[in-house]
């Protein structure tokens, strides 16, 4: 990868890049000059260049990137985290009065989704979550359950 990759560049500037550039070369700049002291491949100047005729600079703007969506709604996660950090399972109508991993999945199952089976490394020691620091753990296994089901602090079975 070249030093100056525009992959490595935020998605503001990027787009700042581009409608300067092509302000440019309306202005009189040759394409290839302009694109040459940006540092782009010489096609890049003419796809901005269409984009900006055919959608003007709008054309020109960032778009933004779509993620997959979250599996639980914010009222669902809010209910989570208030329900983890204000009582224990045992209040819930569960057997166990800590939160384990297979309580919490039996909380967000009330919102019908539906989790795989996952085993946390180095969050808590054991498959309870102690009171004091619950909520750190269960953020983050929330976090990735809801984004895209699988993360740093998690790991398929």
């Amino acid at each position: 990868m070249r030093e100056n990759d525009g992959r490595q560049l935020s998605h503001a500037t990027l787009e700042e890049m581009r409608i300067r550039a092509v302000k440019r070369v309306e202005a009189g700049e040759s394409p290839e000059d302009v694109i040459r002291t940006l540092g782009f491949s010489r096609a890049r100047i003419y796809e901005w260049l269409a984009a900006w005729r055919e959608g003007g600079i709008e054309a020109l703007r960032a778009k933004a990137i779509p993620g997959r969506p979250m599996k639980l709604s914010s009222e669902a996660i809010r209910f989570v985290y208030q329900t983890v950090t204000t009582k224990n399972p045992m209040q819930m109508k569960f057997e166990f009065a800590l939160w384990t991993r297979d309580i919490v999945r039996e909380l967000i199952r009330e919102f019908n989704v539906r989790l795989s089976e996952y085993r946390w490394d180095g969050c808590s020691g054991s498959s309870a979550f102690h009171p004091s620091g619950r909520w750190r753990v269960l953020t983050s296994v929330i976090r990735n359950w809801s984004s895209h089901g699988c993360g740093k602090n998690i790991r398929r079975l």
